[in-house]
């Protein structure tokens, strides 16, 4: 059974509709992703008619120069994965050794999830306030990832309360819902906020900005998922294609956030093992500046201070002025604590 962790990263390559409503894409997606390093790769499910009532409305995506306008219902219909192929990408995906899952739109749909062996389910941002939607998955009990873009932190509250009492675990993800997401708009210390407002739940981030910048940043600031929009050419047409990440940047994301969780360490501040030759040989301590008889009472002008640190701290020397030396000491060499009367 899949779990949510503090401890490790989980990368979530966003195939979303960047498939083009072509199962074959997908598949395709799926190897790609799979050998980027992906630890999950994530569809959605969804027909027009449960997403939007004006499905005449025009929609305009694109980058600068090559822009694209057309109604919302029939990009929505010609984006759709088709029911009949989830079966075979989830087990695609996990024949690959990625966790297979899809963000609903419709509590009818939990049980189509269910019968695919869905362990991981996902809430859009679009849905903070779906609260049908919310009870339902709820219901389910297993782990939630839940986005808070374009909401507020009190309806935030209300979301992720209606999901805890499904005892679920939950993952809250860090989200702007603009696409792409300027960086000057990535919003990252949201984190903090969050990790104090909901100390129970797996931080996490979904990024929309182009590039790998934020989703490092927010690795920094303690999110544990990481979820990034996935495309297999950047130049297809389709809404979101453009500000993905093509396989080459998903790469270099996994290998760089997984290298700074490693960075990070523990909180806690101590000389580390692959420190210790330096604090031995790198560091000071009080030496002989000259040759010193057996039976010399010791001023400041007989001590030097001195690499290596095997000697006494130079911390330490008031407590060294004045002692009598129970055996000579060369020039140079350490004076320990054993030759001191």
């Amino acid at each position: 059974m899949f779990e949510l962790s503090r401890e490790k990263l989980f990368l979530i390559a966003e195939i979303g509709a960047n498939h083009d409503g072509d199962p074959a894409k997908a598949h395709r997606m799926i190897d790609l992703f799979a050998d980027a390093g992906a630890d999950a790769v994530k569809f959605q499910t969804y027909s027009t008619d449960v997403l939007v009532a004006d499905v005449e409305r025009p929609y305009t995506y694109g980058p600068p120069g090559r822009k694209t306008t057309e109604p919302i219902g029939e990009m929505f219909a010609r984006l759709s994965l088709p029911r009949k192929a989830h079966r075979e990408l989830f087990d695609h995906a996990r024949e690959r050794g990625v966790v297979p899952f899809t963000t609903l739109f419709d509590p009818g749909d939990v049980e189509f999830a269910l019968g695919l062996g869905q362990e991981l389910f996902k809430i859009s941002s679009g849905d903070v306030n779906y609260r049908q939607l919310l009870e339902a998955v709820a219901a389910v009990g297993r782990p939630v990832v839940i986005s808070g873009g374009k909401c507020t932190i009190g309806e935030l509250d209300r979301a992720i309360e209606v999901l805890e009492r499904g005892s679920c675990p939950i993952g809250l993800m860090h989200c702007v819902a603009a696409y792409p997401t300027p960086i000057e708009s990535a919003n990252l210390r949201v984190l903090e906020t969050y990790q104090r407002q909901y100390p129970d739940v797996v931080p996490g981030f979904s990024d929309h900005t182009v590039g790998i910048t934020c989703s490092m940043g927010a690795v920094a600031l303690g999110a544990r998922l990481i979820e990034k929009h996935v495309t297999y050419d950047r130049d297809a047409a389709g809404p979101d294609h453009w500000f993905s990440s093509n396989a080459e940047e998903f790469a270099a994301m996994v290998e760089a956030t997984r290298d700074l969780l490693s960075a990070l360490g523990s909180p806690r501040k101590r000389i580390l093992d692959t420190e210790e030759q330096g604090a031995k040989y790198g560091r000071r301590s009080i030496v002989a500046a000259r040759d010193l008889p057996e039976g010399h009472m010791l001023k400041p002008e007989d001590l030097a201070f001195l690499r290596p640190g095997t000697g006494i701290d130079p911390f330490d020397v008031d407590r060294v002025i004045g002692r009598k030396l129970m055996r000579a000491v060369a020039a140079g060499a350490p004076v320990e604590w054993s030759v001191l009367g």
